[in-house]
This record gives structure tokens, C-alpha cells and sequence, in this order.
């Protein structure tokens, strides 16, 4: 993992950094860390952006109690390269192998892995959200990986293709709620 500490969003609380790692495939991908400078270990909290979100920078002065790790997505907001579609929901649907969701859905666990090699996260309060894609891939991280130990209710986009091979987007009612405590509990009995 590559660290730049992005001064223009630190202060005495907490600091910023640009976080840049190889994703699934090789695929350089990137995030936002914004973690407390007093020593201790904290809740973290990791945030999975919405569908062709722009990247945020949270105000350090908040939170001062808690990590934050911001995951941009594979070829969208900072890894977005010049000229590119935002048809990404769609790449790749030939083959389970190709299908884009698959790189993004394995960068969500290298963030997980990410935050777990920082020291001053608690991981026994590792913590994910999203809305929308970002909810969609929340669901999907927790339940990849039993790290995380709660998630709160999301909203999240189903995509999908028609069969004549035109794009479709639905967009999904279904709110989940998982406590991954209780997952985690149940796994380990059965491990």
C-alpha cells in the first residue's frame, strides 16, 4: 500500500491520506483514509461509494473517535481514466471471469484487508456502508468476508442485461439489515 498524506484535509485530529493499492487483476485502484493522530485503536467505519459517485473528503475535525476508509470503486471517481464510459455495470457480462462486479466485489475484501493492516483499528468494531452500488457491495463484502462486524440497513441497485442484450438498470426497494456478529457466530459453529 502506497500512503499521501493530503495536508489540505488534516488538521490536529486526524489526517488524511491517499491510499494506493493493486486491486483484483492487477487493476490499480485507490481510496481515501482519514484516521485519528492520538494513539489508541478505534472503530472503523468503510465506506463503499455509489454508482459513479465522486469522491469525498471528510472533515477530519469530525469523528475524531473513529477511522474512515473510503473505497473508490474500479475505473470510477479517482481511478477514472480520461474519456471513459460510465457503462461499467455492463463489462464483461460474457463470462463470469470478465464481468467488471467480479474485480469490484474482490477490492471491497482488499479493503478490508487494507484497514485490517493499520494499527489503530479495533477489529472488533469494523464497521461497512454504502448506498445504492455502495450498498449492493456492502452486502456483498460482508458477506465475503466475516471481518466486519455490523453494517447498517442500505439501499442498494440491482444491474442486470435483457436477454435481447439491451442495458437495464433496477433499482431495488429491498432494505436489508445484517448484523454480522450473529453470522459470524453462526460460521464459526459450523467451522
Amino acid at each position: 500500500y502506497k500512503l499521501t498524506l493530503l495536508k489540505e484535509y488534516s488538521d490536529d485530529v486526524r489526517r488524511t491520506y491517499r491510499v494506493d493499492m493493486t486491486g483484483f487483476g492487477g487493476e490499480p485502484t485507490c481510496g481515501i483514509l482519514v484516521e485519528p493522530v492520538a494513539e489508541g485503536c478505534y472503530e472503523t467505519v468503510i465506506n463503499y461509494m455509489g454508482y459513479g459517485a465522486e469522491i469525498w473528503y471528510p472533515n477530519p475535525s469530525d469523528a475524531p473517535e473513529r477511522v474512515q476508509f473510503i473505497l473508490c470503486n474500479r475505473n470510477q471517481s479517482l481511478n477514472r481514466k480520461p474519456d471513459e464510459d460510465n457503462l461499467w455495470c455492463t463489462r464483461g457480462l460474457e463470462s463470469k471471469d470478465t464481468y467488471y462486479y467480479r474485480g469490484v466485489f474482490a477490492d471491497a475484501v482488499r479493503a478490508i484487508d487494507f484497514v485490517c493492516s493499520r494499527p489503530k483499528v479495533d477489529q472488533d468494531r469494523l464497521y461497512a456502508e454504502g448506498g445504492s452500488q455502495g450498498g449492493a457491495i456492502t452486502l456483498v463484502a460482508a458477506s465475503l468476508d466475516d471481518r466486519l462486524d455490523a453494517m447498517p440497513q442500505c439501499r442498494h441497485g440491482l444491474f442486470f442485461q435483457t436477454t435481447d442484450g439491451q442495458n437495464a438498470s433496477a433499482q431495488s426497494d429491498f432494505t436489508c439489515h445484517c448484523h454480522i456478529t450473529a453470522y459470524r457466530n453462526s460460521r464459526q459453529r459450523r467451522d
